[in-house]
């Protein structure tokens, strides 16, 4: 898993990486894999120059269903990722515009994707990068040509199974790094707690308000997916900054609480592609959820087993859970916590967030219906 957790940053650095069955066997199929999002000129023409008859562009089943590639079966009938053949025509613009840009029809030939290509697109979507990947298919034939290319740039090899124990278990083991006390205006007391995923390096912040692990009843407590444009900017189109602000009142007035506020922007698609998810929204009046699955996402990438893993540090066992969203309670429950409450938080409704809440509902199941009747009323007015 070592060279794994290495591929996460060569990635990002928009270098490629040589995924194979086995590390050293040249019999088997292997792949050299690049991220389209970080992928640059000089790593392109490389690839192509390698093996133009074997580069594909990988896939997820929910980007080739918006982009009309795949028919609209049921997800059990779809294939988790698949490949397009390319050619040598394509430059970065037009592959990043394939993998990410607004539907249109295509025709391009495909196929399912091998087992490697899927499994690195499970790493790149760990990057919170667009799940789209360039991939250079070696066959056999083809490995010492492949020998001198990872040799010529330096390219880490891994393999499909080491990825796959990494994504398997990305948040599995968390470290309490360090804490402060931070006066925070109109609060009564917050300390300022920061965790950290092992394996992924992502950061998270429980922030105590009061001093909620010490009166023995349930521990009122936030699990808060970041939100730079909601909590930060008060954007209109979600009410974040809303259910962040009446979480830390709440706790205020009722002896304490525990805020977790995990770096999981976007539903867990990141800032960058939440930003796409609204352009896809703005421009072909998509709702939050089928944005999201266009550019390749599943519907919530969210994982709460860290904000769980941060709740046994910090000693909670016995909760009441300020959220309006059931998956936040059943993962609650299957931790081993006892929810003795659940309680509602929600913020003003405005048109701009109307059609945000009504997916929430219709698409997620959450509580959300008494604040979508107080913004359809405020309409008809």
């Amino acid at each position: 898993m070592y060279r794994a957790e290495r591929a996460l940053f060569e990635l990002r650095q928009g270098r490629p990486i040589w995924i194979k069955d086995q590390v050293h066997s040249r019999a088997t199929f292997s792949s050299i894999v690049a991220p389209v999002e970080t992928l640059t000129d000089t790593y392109l023409s490389a690839l192509t120059n390698l093996s133009d008859t074997n580069l594909k562009l990988i896939i997820t089943a929910s980007r080739a269903k918006a982009l009309k590639i795949l028919a609209n079966e049921a997800p059990g009938l779809l294939p988790d990722a698949i490949s397009l053949s390319l050619d040598s025509t394509y430059d970065l613009n037009q592959l990043l515009h394939l993998s990410s840009g607004l539907r249109q029809e295509n025709s391009m030939p495909n196929e399912p994707a091998y087992r490697l290509e899927t499994e690195a697109l499970s790493l790149i979507r760990l990057l919170r990068l667009i799940p789209a990947a360039i991939s250079c298919r070696i066959t056999p034939e083809y490995y010492k040509t492949a020998e001198s290319f990872a040799k010529t740039f330096d390219i880490l090899s891994t393999t499909a199974e080491e990825i796959s124990e990494l994504t398997d278990t990305a948040n599995s083991s968390i470290a309490r790094i360090s804490e402060a006390n931070v006066p925070l205006r109109n609060v009564s007391g917050a300390r300022f707690i920061l965790f950290r995923e092992n394996n992924t390096l992502f950061e998270h912040l429980a922030v105590l308000v009061g001093e909620p692990l010490q009166t023995g009843d349930p521990v009122p407590i936030r699990l808060h997916s970041a939100c730079l444009t909601g909590d930060l900017f008060d954007s209109l189109k979600c009410d974040c900054g809303e259910q962040l602000h009446k979480s830390l009142d709440y706790f205020t007035q009722n002896n304490g609480g525990v805020f977790l506020y995990l770096n999981q922007e976007g539903r867990g698609i990141g800032l960058g592609n939440k930003l796409r998810a609204y352009q896809l929204q703005d421009e072909l009046g998509l709702d939050t959820i089928d944005a999201d699955c266009a550019l390749g996402f599943r519907s919530d990438e969210r994982d709460y087993g860290v904000g769980m893993k941060m709740l046994n540090n910090l000693g909670v066992n016995r909760i009441n859970i300020l959220t309006n969203n059931p998956d936040k309670v059943s993962w609650a429950e299957k931790a081993g916590l006892e929810v003795a409450n659940r309680v509602p938080l929600f913020g003003k409704p405005n048109p701009h967030n109307l059609p945000y809440v009504k997916a929430k509902i219709e698409r997620a199941g959450h509580f959300l219906e008494a604040m979508l009747e107080e913004g359809q009323k405020a309409n008809s007015r």
